[in-house]
């Protein structure tokens, strides 16, 4: 099982500009090691995970545009209309500060296990 790992990226730019993302993708997706300790429970063998990172330098502007398509990401559509609205305001306010570019870290999370 491969899926984001909203744990150990905090500093996402969707969170960043849309913590209410954050907030229900904690509720909704287990921690990896909540989840390989249901796996072992459920009878997989030699369970383990492992974290790939990505930080990365991103543009406001070329954000701006992702996320105006709110479609483009689950996370956007699942936020209530004010908080999205709230973190396109958000993102247009840096704009117009002249924010050139915003940290931004991604992590993946891999949960692998052996069924007997």
């Amino acid at each position: 099982m491969t899926n984001i790992d909203p744990w150990s990226m905090k500093n996402w730019i969707i969170y960043q500009y849309f913590p209410a993302a954050w907030e229900r993708d904690i509720v909704e997706f287990l921690p990896a090691e909540t989840f390989a300790q249901h796996m072992q429970e459920a009878g997989f063998q030699n369970v383990h995970f492992q974290r790939t990172r990505r930080d990365t330098q991103e543009n406001p502007s070329n954000f701006l545009k992702f996320a105006s398509q709110r479609f483009r990401a689950s996370q956007l559509m699942a936020i209530p209309d004010d908080a999205y609205e709230a973190g396109l305001e958000h993102i247009e306010a840096n704009i117009k500060s002249q924010t050139e570019s915003i940290d931004s870290e991604f992590c993946l999370v891999t949960v692998i296990g052996e069924k007997t």
